[in-house]
């Protein structure tokens, strides 16, 4: 029997994998969303970095996710909706949300509609997709073969590694740009460019999980 259990989108990848150890497969970890500025006008104190994090930890352990995208927040504009819903292709090989659910009036009947399409072509894309990442000596091997994407492999050596080792936890751009130099936005929007980071409010992260 496979034990279900709710938790907060934040819990770390260490406690993850304790909760799988001990018998429970299947969580409910809140996740309402993917904006961080929707997540506030929600009252969540989660980010949307954080939440595509645990998405990807989970799919790395092998853990089933119940989550709905909630949408229709007093306050919240297109705009917060669009930059998310671009980077959906990118995210199909992580654990999909089981629908879209109204709050109350918010964004527009276009955007709902475009929400609502992306849901849909998530759910349906997910069983095709396969992206992975595993350590070949010092260097980083990325594997990809997601419908959107094609299929590649990617080799990342040097500082390239490092960028993306650095990107398990998501960092804000200040803080990338201090530690990689100001060329790391040019290597952030590669990065983005193939669909293995996700950025929300000045914060990235990559999508990658891991082979365990």
């Amino acid at each position: 029997m496979r034990s279900q259990t709710e938790t907060r989108a934040e819990v770390s990848f260490e406690r993850l994998s304790r909760l799988r150890d001990t018998g429970f497969h299947r969580l409910r970890p809140g996740i309402d969303n993917l904006s961080t500025r929707v997540l506030r006008l929600a009252g969540s104190a989660a980010e949307g970095c954080g939440n595509v994090r645990m998405l990807r930890d989970a799919r790395t352990l092998g853990l089933s996710v119940e989550w709905r995208y909630r949408y229709g927040f007093p306050g919240e504009t297109d705009h917060a909706y669009s930059r998310v819903l671009r980077q959906f292709p990118a995210l199909h090989h992580l654990p999909p949300m089981t629908g879209a659910e109204r709050s109350g009036d918010g964004i527009s009947a276009a955007t709902e509609t475009a929400l609502l399409a992306g849901v849909a072509e998530w759910r349906r894309e997910h069983p095709a997709g396969a992206l992975q990442v595993f350590a070949d000596g010092e260097a980083l091997v990325v594997l990809d073969d997601r419908p959107r994407f094609g299929r590649h492999e990617y080799v990342f050596a040097g500082p390239a590694a490092d960028l993306l080792r650095h990107l398990e936890a998501p960092c804000p751009l200040a803080v990338l740009s201090a530690r990689f130099g100001p060329q790391v936005h040019a290597r952030l929007s590669d990065l983005r460019e193939c669909g293995l980071v996700f950025t929300d409010a000045g914060n990235w992260v990559h999508v990658l999980p891991t082979t365990t």
